[in-house]
């Protein structure tokens, strides 16, 4: 099976299926396969066993759970089968955005992600489950994506320098594509790892290089400064192919979802499309 993108057309190259299905059947409603020059088959298939595919947060650190107190959790108390902004009670009547027909209402002009937020109706709620129209980024990723291997004409090794998530079909304005997961940690467990020799043997780059090298998100920041990061080196989903764009405008658009809790410290990342994105376009977010 050989795919093609209008990238690699343009430098006459072909992307090979290189692996079929990267979570290996993890994410329950769509395979996420990986494409790339059959050449570099063998330093792919290195480079993605280098981490462990998870479909939620996971830590090393007792002290990074959420609070789960249900009298601090919001709930709604709507009588109706679906949940509207005209609902009494309702989870999304608060200060958080809300969803028309599954797509999330993003403001105009909004191009930064700031303090975006969403309440989605929960386990604690009256509403119907099945109808409730305020349910969306717990159904779980639904698109049709696939990563690729970017390009490497520059450098003359062999190593796989990064790679890149394209969407295989179009995906609405508004659209959720899918949520940031990894390993919780804080900012002083980073500076650690920098330093720590089991920490360095045990990540390797997949370029031959033996070196802990973060890949973080920033989660959380208070006042005084305390940090909760995702660290996605270890541990991730596809979001952790995601390339960050600060030359081309992103086409995704962070936002934090709250769902099974409150806690404002442990925000779920959830991106959604910030535009219409064309089948074969590459992701970003700014």
């Amino acid at each position: 099976m050989e795919v093609y993108h209008k990238d690699c057309l343009k430098c006459k190259s072909t992307f090979s299926l290189i692996h079929r299905d990267i979570p290996k059947g993890k994410e329950k409603h769509s395979p996420i396969p990986c494409v790339g020059p059959i050449s570099l088959q063998s330093q792919v298939n290195s480079a993605l066993s280098n981490f462990t595919y998870i479909t939620t947060f996971v830590s090393e650190n007792p002290t990074l759970r959420p609070d789960l107190n249900i009298t601090n959790t919001h709930r709604c108390s709507c009588d109706s089968q679906s949940c509207s902004t005209t609902s009494y009670n309702c989870c999304i009547r608060g200060d958080g955005l809300h969803y028309v027909n599954q797509k999330l209402v993003i403001p105009e002009g909004i191009t930064e992600p700031g303090n975006l937020i969403v309440y989605e109706c929960n386990d604690f709620c009256s509403c119907e489950v099945k109808s409730c129209s305020n349910r969306v980024v717990q159904k779980g990723l639904r698109q049709n994506l696939a990563v690729f291997v970017k390009d490497n004409h520059s450098n003359s090794g062999i190593g796989v320098t990064s790679f890149g998530v394209r969407t295989q079909r179009f995906i609405e304005r508004g659209s959720f594509v899918c949520e940031l997961v990894g390993e919780l940690v804080l900012s002083s467990d980073i500076n650690l790892r920098l330093k720590s020799h089991y920490y360095n043997s045990k990540c390797n780059s997949g370029d031959g290089k033996k070196a802990y090298e973060p890949n973080i998100f920033e989660l959380y920041e208070s006042e005084e400064k305390f940090k909760i990061l995702v660290d996605f080196q270890r541990y991730g989903n596809i979001c952790r192919f995601i390339q960050k764009s600060s030359s081309v405008a992103p086409n995704l658009i962070p936002v934090k979802v709250f769902v099974e809790h409150s806690d404002p410290r442990f925000p779920s990342i959830c991106f959604f499309a910030n535009r219409d994105i064309l089948a074969g376009e590459e992701l970003t977010y700014g």
